[in-house]
């Protein structure tokens, strides 16, 4: 899928826009791919196009920073990653702990309430993708706070709740009921080791002695609802890091989320894997795809 008669710098800025995940990402790949560009006269369409692509998406993140600053957005947290998590919580539910336990992030625990102020942020990796994993502060039945902090668990592709007990999270849906907040959620009885009262929780896990805690990741995986496509270049070994999309997903929308104008430069697909009838099979955009599945686009010239 890279451009012929590139410079290896070239080509890793490609790569890296790509496999990124996030308009501010893409910007910074694009940057690269025009500062390393060929400036003579056979490359100055692409060079043109890059440049307009490059101002297209600027003005797209200028417009939708202006929306969030005209929504009241003041603890916007930049999405990274393949999906994006929120974990939300009365005190002392151990919202600390079980970040600590998943990702690389180190907040601090403590036994006193109240010890997160600020969303603590970790990087959760699981069967080859990245998810961004985000503590929010204490729930604490202000209408004002709580939304404020609400606000990020909004945008998020999952919502950890975690509870000890059924009247938390009586308390919890309510209040989510109450802002309107329709994203997924996994309800999960933290510390079960000291607690058994939350008995309509999805999960009873304990970071201390480690129950349940490979099944929580495995469950956080399949709520997330992705899949992940390895891309490859003809004669080439397919891409070590997967694309992730979420289900369903077809070829159409995978050219899509590599790059827009693929759609309609694009001839055939092969693929390997789940999907496919035998391997290397030749497939057209509504072909849909499944987890694992490796994809090599060929384009028009």
């Amino acid at each position: 899928m890279a451009s012929t008669n590139q410079s290896p710098e070239y080509k890793k800025a490609e790569s890296e826009f790509f496999m990124s995940s996030t308009d501010e990402e893409k910007l910074s790949s694009l940057e690269e791919m025009i500062r390393t560009c060929p400036k003579h006269k056979s490359s100055e369409k692409m060079l043109a196009n890059l440049k307009t692509r490059y101002t297209k998406l600027k003005e797209k993140i200028k417009r939708v920073r202006q929306q969030k600053k005209k929504s009241g957005w003041s603890r916007g947290i930049k999405r990274s990653g393949d999906a994006q998590i929120s974990i939300i919580g009365f005190t002392n539910s151990g919202r600390s702990s079980l970040l600590s336990a998943l990702t690389n992030a180190r907040p601090k625990i403590s036994e006193f309430e109240y010890t997160t102020l600020q969303p603590e942020i970790g990087t959760f990796e699981y069967e080859g993708c990245k998810f961004q994993m985000i503590e929010l502060p204490s729930l604490r039945n202000n209408l004002e706070e709580d939304s404020e902090n609400l606000s990020i668990a909004r945008t998020s592709d999952l919502i950890i709740i975690l509870v000890i007990s059924n009247d938390e999270i009586d308390k919890i849906f309510e209040e989510l009921q109450r802002v309107r907040i329709s994203t997924p959620k996994f309800v999960v009885a933290a510390k079960s080791d000291i607690y058994a009262r939350a008995t309509r929780a999805d999960l009873f896990i304990s970071v201390k002695s480690g129950q349940n805690i490979e099944r929580l990741k495995k469950e956080i995986f399949e709520r997330l609802n992705v899949l992940r496509i390895y891309t490859k270049e003809p004669g080439k070994k397919s891409s070590e890091r997967p694309l992730v999309l979420k289900q369903p997903a077809n070829v159409k929308k995978l050219a899509k989320h590599i790059r827009e104008d693929f759609i309609d430069r694009f001839a055939f697909a092969l693929i390997w894997g789940p999907s496919a009838k035998f391997s290397g099979q030749k497939v057209g955009l509504e072909h849909d795809l499944k987890d694992k599945d490796i994809v090599e686009l060929h384009l028009k010239k």
